[in-house]
């Protein structure tokens, strides 16, 4: 399988000739990212599958995602949110939700030990806490006995 996302300078290489070459050499899929540049880059899928010795185009489904045949999943196309460029993204098929590429998964691993850090934290200082108070007790108790200790 061939997934390639095109650019201006190679869209009719690989739109057109990389069509004929990959089935050529048997590529079995073929997927396509289709990149027009507005303002912002906007991408469109268009995935084949070799049948004979040509490919086939086939359908997306109703969120415009290709099937991944070989590897069970769905791509396809979300825009970022910080630039409002398209970007190519995975997707499971029982959930539907987003694979996280590896930018989202660091940044979500940065997150979790960031909590796991600042919870270890919290449970360090609570525990100094209750040695504290632990302590001001036995020497209040201590202070008890000593002055019962002087009464009689």
């Amino acid at each position: 399988m061939i997934i390639e996302v095109t650019s201006p300078r190679t869209r009719v290489n690989d739109v057109e000739t990389k069509l004929r070459e990959y089935a050529w050499a048997g590529v079995p899929y073929y997927v396509i990212a289709d990149a027009a540049e507005e303002k912002h880059r906007r991408l469109t899928l268009r995935s084949y599958r070799l049948e004979a010795e040509a490919y086939r185009e086939l359908g997306l489904d109703e969120g415009a995602r290709a099937w991944l045949e070989p590897v069970g999943l769905w791509l396809g196309v979300k825009t970022d949110p910080e630039t409002r460029d398209d970007r190519l993204a995975l997707f499971d098929p029982e959930t539907g939700e987003e694979i996280g590429d590896y930018t989202a998964i660091s940044r979500a691993r940065a997150q979790a030990e960031a909590r796991a850090e600042s919870e270890a934290q919290a449970r360090v200082d609570a525990e100094a806490r209750a040695d504290a108070a632990e302590e001001q007790l036995r020497l209040a108790e201590a202070e008890l006995r000593r002055l019962r200790k002087r009464e009689s």
